[in-house]
């Protein structure tokens, strides 16, 4: 033991040496941009690059349905007849619901 304090001694007594090492230790745990708060700020980028890369897909399939929908007449008269039970003058709509059962 006696025989690495004797060789590192010599290195803390060199004031150059010192402030580096105090230096390092500085950075590394006490300043705002120390190692864990680049950890999480990568962590935190990775997971909202992932959210992008969804809301992209996701606009991507709105787009395709949008085109689709307004494509012809047919489909649009669809659409509205599902999505908004809209009806002809001389039509009788009929609505059933399901009821869920109560979880207990």
């Amino acid at each position: 033991m006696s025989k690495v304090i004797s060789k590192i001694w010599p290195i803390l007594k060199n004031k150059y040496y010192l402030t580096v090492i105090i230096l390092f230790v500085w950075l590394a745990f006490f300043d705002g941009n120390n190692f864990y708060g680049i950890y999480k700020l990568k962590k935190n980028l990775h997971h909202l690059e992932q959210e992008r890369n969804f809301y992209i897909q996701e606009t991507a399939k709105v787009n395709i349905e949008k085109q689709e929908l307004f494509n012809s007449q047919k489909s649009l008269e669809k659409f509205a007849r599902e999505r908004y039970f809209m009806k002809h003058d001389d039509e009788d709509i009929y609505i059933f619901e399901t009821l869920k059962k109560l979880e207990e």
